[in-house]
């Protein structure tokens, strides 16, 4: 409609919006009381998105190097009001093998709120790390005890370190996914109970409505993440199977797989075009790579994954909390004979069963340990949960003193997800801006900038300074392109060569030749501790300064090598 909304009347309607719907639902089900649990929840909701926003406020951009990608795809969605289809003019990247849900929600909220892109990403991220709980509280609230529900809530919110921590990492498409992986689970339960307690010969509304749910909150996982969605499967499929061996034991075979059939072909036709570009993009060149290695014989078992050497002893520590939660709620789940907790275990052992499989060969490798390292907060809340049922008697959280020492314990734990931040992560700075503006009004539109640089893994590198998103703030273009698969070889030259040269070798001949025509020094310069030498650099003849402000430095390339 063309209005603009700016933060506070954006931050009054959303309010509005939430208060509305509560009343709404309140008199639908002609109760406005909420229990002192349910009290104690909302509480520490609204605790974990303060600490969530506390740590955001003050950051330029959002963190790491996948943020580039999410910021850009999110700009040329507000540019074109359509998700594109290629990653052009920035990149020549097609953007068919990749999942574009999340960023209808970040340009829908850049567009209404008047935000640039980059910010909207930020706040967008945050709010799926803030509200990452919901899901865990859902399903155990409803199948195992509102007390456990809220202890989990807290566990997720304010005590472990993940998903908190996720705020560095810029994994915006996955914690997208993962919100909504429990709820589509949820959704499924809920049809499993209506299909069992339907009367014999006929489908209750209920069946019919919970089956489509599902299938439609299947299909929007698989549109925010299709490796998301490969690990929901492995969590709904032994649910509907172990439903449908029950359906037929108890004559109701028709129902059970009529309604799963629904969930499936729901969930399929609404994620049909992410299935087809991922299959073909990803499914096929794997599987032709696969079978032609075995033809050959040289099959090889990789010793570890590629993202093995990235787990360090410390970032063992951001999963310690949901690993003895695992731990604990699965010993109390084979004690007591818990389904949930039956239904966590299975789906881990699962996951586990299909990374081995995928060990086998770097060919399989589609759902890495990394990216399930990332979403154990779930089946830990989960089984945390699990445990609070079993060892707490059934009254006990909901006493008055009970709810006090729980918001008490909450409120006492604030500082503890407050100190999440790893300032080399973020690296653009607030005095890297006005860098940005510089470039964009007095460099070439063809101008291409040498920038601090590491690789990610052999082959893929990445800035890390504020360099990295010259092709966003001033539309020029860098040495290491973005981390969506895309000429990675072409990069992966010009940065040995920027590498070699933060070394100290004499690379800038080379670099020329390639069309490079600046280098840029951030203020974050380089964590791993090869960052370029402003002062070595200055002293060249082949180079002189340009911009040298608020420990900001550009040099351009004079050399007569220099050439497009």
């Amino acid at each position: 409609m063309g209005w603009t909304i700016h933060r506070p009347a954006l931050l009054l309607l959303l309010e509005l919006s939430s208060a509305v719907t509560v009343v709404r639902m309140s008199v639908s089900r002609g109760n406005w009381h909420m229990d002192r649990l349910e009290t104690a929840a909302c509480v520490v909701l609204a605790l974990t998105v303060a600490t969530r926003t506390m740590v955001a406020v003050g950051q330029p951009c959002p963190a790491w190097a996948d943020s580039l990608h999410h910021s850009l795809i999110t700009k040329l969605t507000v540019q074109h009001g359509a998700l594109p289809n290629t990653l052009d003019p920035y990149f020549p990247i097609d953007l068919r093998q990749y999942h574009l849900g999340v960023y209808s929600l970040t340009a829908t909220f850049a567009m209404l709120s008047g935000l640039p892109a980059h910010t909207a990403v930020l706040w967008m991220t945050q709010t799926f790390n803030a509200l990452a709980g919901l899901g865990i509280y859902v399903v155990a609230d409803r199948w195992l005890s509102r007390g456990g529900a809220v202890i989990a809530l807290v566990a997720v919110g304010l005590v472990w370190t993940q998903p908190a921590v996720y705020f560095n990492l810029g994994r915006l498409t996955q914690l997208s996914a993962n919100f909504l992986v429990l709820f589509a689970w949820a959704a499924t339960l809920e049809f499993v109970r209506a299909s069992t307690d339907s009367q014999p010969g006929r489908v209750s509304r209920q069946t019919i409505k919970y089956s489509t749910v599902a299938g439609l909150l299947c299909g929007a996982v698989c549109l925010l993440h299709f490796r998301a969605a490969i690990i929901l499967t492995l969590l709904i499929a032994p649910t509907l199977v172990g439903h449908c061996w029950q359906a037929v034991r108890h004559g109701h075979a028709r129902f059970a797989v009529a309604g799963s059939t629904l969930a499936l072909f729901t969930a399929v036709a609404l994620s049909w075009p992410a299935l087809r570009d991922a299959y073909a993009w990803h499914v096929v060149p794997r599987v032709v790579s696969l079978w032609t290695t075995l033809r050959g014989g040289t099959v090889q078992l990789p010793t570890s994954y590629a993202y093995a050497r990235l787990i360090s002893g410390a970032s063992l520590a951001i999963w310690r909390g949901p690993w003895s939660s695992i731990a604990i709620g699965g010993l109390l789940t084979l004690r007591h004979y818990s389904r949930i907790g039956l239904a966590m275990l299975t789906w881990l052992g699962l996951t586990t069963v299909f990374l081995a499989i995928e060990a086998l060969h770097g060919a399989m490798d589609v759902v890495n340990p990394g990216f399930v390292l990332l979403m154990l907060y779930l089946p830990g809340g989960m089984l945390l949960a699990v445990a609070a049922t079993n060892l707490v008697t059934p009254g006990f959280f909901a006493s008055r003193w009970a709810c006090t020492g729980i918001l008490a314990v909450s409120v006492a734990l604030l500082p503890r997800t407050l100190d999440v931040v790893e300032p080399f992560r973020f690296f653009v700075t607030a005095r890297d801006l006005p860098a940005m503006e510089w470039i964009r009004t007095h460099t070439r539109t063809d101008a291409v900038f040498a920038i601090n640089t590491t690789f990610w893994v052999p082959g893929i590198p990445h800035g890390t300074d504020a360099g990295y998103w010259i092709p966003y703030f001033a539309d020029r273009g860098t040495t290491t392109g973005c981390l969506l698969p895309g000429r990675f070889s072409h990069y992966a030259q010009l940065s040995t060569d920027v590498v070699a040269l933060a070394n100290g070798e004499d690379r800038i001949a080379a670099l020329a030749a390639h069309g490079v025509t600046h280098v840029y020094l951030g203020r974050r310069g380089n964590y791993d501790g090869h960052a370029f030498d402003a002062a070595e650099l200055r002293t060249r003849p082949d180079m002189h300064v340009v911009y040298d402000h608020a420990g900001v430095t550009i040099l351009e390339i004079t050399t007569a090598q220099r050439s497009r």
